[in-house]
C-alpha cells in the first residue's frame, strides 16, 4: 500500500509551518517530515509543535544529523517526541552532509560506523528504563546510561537517510525505513534498492522489512515552463554544492568537466549564474514539476521504480503544492 507524506524545508516561520502541518493532516496525508540542515529552523522543534497540534499523522525529522547531537540526547529527545505524539514519531537519523557538518567545525569521521553505533545506542537507551548500561563502540561511548521515564514505545521505528551504496546497505540491514535523498532520479531508486536488498540479506531480512521513502521536490505551477524556470537556479545551486548527491545522479558526477563548469558558474554568480547549465531534461529527471497532473505523473514514475512512501517536498507555492497533490479518496 502506497503512503504519501509531505516534507517541509523549514523555510517558513514556525507558526506558518504549524498551520500547514494541520492542513496536511486534514487533507489525508500519511506523514509529515521536517528537514534539518545548517541554516534553517531545526527539525526537533517543528516535530514537537506538530505533535501538539495533530492527532493521526506520523511525524519525523528528515533527518537529524548524528554529529550535531550526542547519542544520549538524541535518544531521549526522540523518546520525548514519541511521548508527546502518543506513539506517532519516527526517528529519522542520518550522517548528514560532510560539507555542512564540517562547516560547523565538527569532525565528520567514519560516518557509517558512527551511524550504526548511534542506532545501537539509541535502541539501548529506549530499552533502559529501570536499568543502567554501558556502551563502548569505536565512535560512541556511554557510561552508566539510563532513561529515567517510561517510554511510550521501546521500539521506536528508525528511518535512515542514505545516499551512497554502503549507507543504503546499512539501512537495509538495521533500519525500519529509508528516506532517500531528493534531487535524484528513478535510475537512482533502482540502484539504491539493489544495495538496500543486499544489506537486508546481510541482516537476515528482506526488503519487506524496510519501508522505502523518498523526498521528492515538487513545484506545482500553471505550466512546466513556469515550474522549470523556478527550479533551474535552485537545482544549479544544489548540484554544485552537494557533490555526494551529484555523484549519484545520471547527469554528471562531481569529477566530470560538466560539474566543474557548474561549480565555477555558481561560485561566480550563485544559482542564477549556473542555471543555464541545467537543462529541461535534468529538471524533469530530478523533480516533479508543472501542473498537478504533470507532478502526479512524475510521482508515479518513482512509485513504479519502487518508492512506497513518496514524501512530497513542495517548493515555490508550498500551499498550492500541498493542496493539489493531496491523496485522492
Amino acid at each position: 500500500m502506497i503512503k504519501t507524506g509531505i516534507g517541509l524545508l523549514q523555510n517558513t516561520p514556525l507558526p506558518e509551518t504549524v498551520r500547514l502541518t494541520k492542513r496536511v493532516e486534514e487533507l489525508g496525508y500519511d506523514s509529515v517530515w521536517y528537514a534539518e540542515h545548517n541554516f534553517s529552523r531545526d527539525g526537533v522543534t517543528a516535530c514537537a509543535a506538530a505533535a501538539a497540534v495533530t492527532e493521526r499523522i506520523t511525524i519525523g525529522p528528515s533527518v537529524c544529523p548524528i554529529f550535531t547531537r550526542s547519542p544520549l540526547l538524541m535518544a531521549t529527545t526522540f523518546a520525548a517526541l514519541d511521548e508527546l505524539s502518543e506513539g506517532r514519531f519516527v526517528a529519522g537519523i542520518g550522517a548528514g552532509s560532510r560539507v555542512l557538518i564540517k562547516a560547523q567545525g565538527i569532525n565528520f569521521v567514519k560516518p557509517l560506523k558512527a551511524l550504526r553505533e548511534y542506532v545501537e545506542a539509541c535502541r539501548k537507551v529506549w530499552n533502559a528504563h529501570g536499568s543502567h548500561f554501558d556502551y563502548h563502540g569505536e565512535m560512541v561511548h556511554l557510561d552508566n546510561a539510563e532513561l529515567d521515564f517510561e517510554p511510550v514505545r521501546r521500539d521506536l521505528p528508525v528511518w535512515l537517510g542514505p545516499t551512497g551504496p554502503l549507507a543504503c546497505q546499512l539501512t537495509g540491514e538495521i533500519a525500519e525505513g529509508a528516506s532517500l535523498n531528493a534531487f535524484l532520479g528513478t535510475e537512482y531508486v533502482t540502484w539504491a534498492l539493489e544495495h538496500l536488498h543486499k544489506g537486508a540479506e546481510r541482516g537476515g531480512r528482506t526488503l519487506d522489512d524496510v519501508e522505502i521513502g523518498m523526498m521528492l521536490v515538487a513545484c506545482v505551477d500553471d505550466s512546466k515552463e513556469a515550474a522549470r524556470a523556478f527550479l533551474r537556479p535552485l537545482l544549479a545551486l544544489y548540484l554544485a554544492r552537494l557533490p555526494d548527491i551529484t555523484r549519484r545522479t545520471s547527469v554528471w558526477g562531481p569529477d566530470g568537466a560538466g560539474w566543474k563548469q557548474l561549480v565555477a558558474a555558481v561560485d561566480e554568480g550563485g544559482g542564477e549564474g549556473g542555471q543555464h547549465l541545467i537543462s529541461d531534461e535534468v529538471i524533469d529527471d530530478l523533480t516533479l514539476n508543472g501542473t498537478r497532473d504533470d507532478c502526479l505523473e512524475g510521482m508515479q514514475r518513482y512509485i513504479d521504480a519502487g518508492v512506497e512512501h513518496p514524501i512530497i517536498t513542495a517548493i515555490g507555492d508550498i500551499e498550492r503544492g500541498i493542496e493539489e497533490l493531496a491523496p485522492q479518496g
